[in-house]
């Protein structure tokens, strides 16, 4: 039987550790692993390393122990192109490129699927675009220049160039820092949407309620001041967002209220210590 780390069938990742530099590495995960057809929701206080370990799964940087898996095989054996017709990672701050329209945006989605010297659009390509477009309410932003967008309308851009791409897994990095509710609400639809459809999806969010609805299974960071961060807990939303582990993790104590079958968790006060 494989490990939670080492999937035949999933993104995965053991004895993993993070950073920007060797001196100074920010986490430190034992086993982790994104299942297709599954919703993974990464939770934690600021600073525990969300980001980090999020742009290492997506080989935006290297790890700096260990090794990614993607279906079994190393990141650091595959090309990037390979990597990108698996996987499609939306950043939290999109820096989009200025005099392009929408729609060009969300054709570079298409770029991993096209050959080197091909400059043409197929009649897939096209499809995937129109669908990644409607799924993300942009359709009437086509035509608008990204520099003239909201933080809001940027984000679900990002969003649709990720789904333009046609990957088996997507991860994303705080996808509704941006988003109104109905947005917010409209992304963990879609979410659902995309977890049927056999793709496996790894999210951070800061919002436990929001997270909560979206997620099959939690992975919770704990930050630590004097070594890497850990994982606290990982498993069913239930297992994980309990008021004892919550208060460790954030130093904050949490009421948990049941409303028609939901879980909402409500910040009564910090802990108090001693």
């Amino acid at each position: 039987m494989n490990s939670p780390g080492t999937s035949q069938n999933g993104i995965g990742a053991s004895e993993l550790v993070c950073g920007w530099l060797a001196s100074r590495p920010i986490c430190r995960i034992e086993s982790l692993a994104v299942n297709r057809g599954a919703t993974t929701v990464l939770c934690g206080p600021n600073g525990a390393g969300k980001s980090t370990l999020l742009k290492t799964l997506a080989a935006q940087i290297a790890p700096l122990q260990g090794d990614v898996l993607i279906d079994g095989i190393k990141m650091s054996e595959m090309d990037r192109r390979s990597i990108a017709r698996k996987l499609a990672y939306v950043a939290q701050f999109n820096e989009s490129r200025k005099n392009m329209t929408v729609e060009e945006f969300v054709f570079m989605g298409r770029n991993p699927h096209q050959d080197w010297w091909s400059w043409t659009q197929s009649k897939e390509d096209k499809d995937k675009v129109e669908r990644a477009l409607e799924r993300t309410d942009c359709k009437d932003l086509r035509k608008s220049f990204l520099d003239n967008l909201s933080g809001g309308e940027r984000q679900r851009v990002a969003i649709a160039t990720a789904l333009a791409q046609d990957p088996h897994y997507i991860l994303m990095d705080e996808p509704t820092a941006h988003l109104d509710f109905h947005h917010q609400l409209e992304l963990v639809e879609l979410l659902d949407q995309l977890r049927s459809e056999n793709i496996g999806i790894l999210v951070a969010l800061h919002d436990l309620n929001l997270a909560a609805k979206a997620a099959d299974q939690i992975i919770l960071l704990k930050r630590s001041k004097d070594k890497e961060s850990t994982i606290a807990a990982q498993g069913k939303v239930a297992e994980v967002f309990t008021p004892e582990i919550l208060a460790d993790v954030y130093d904050v104590d949490v009421k948990i209220v049941q409303d028609n079958g939901t879980q909402n968790f409500i910040p009564i006060g910090r802990r108090r210590k001693g």
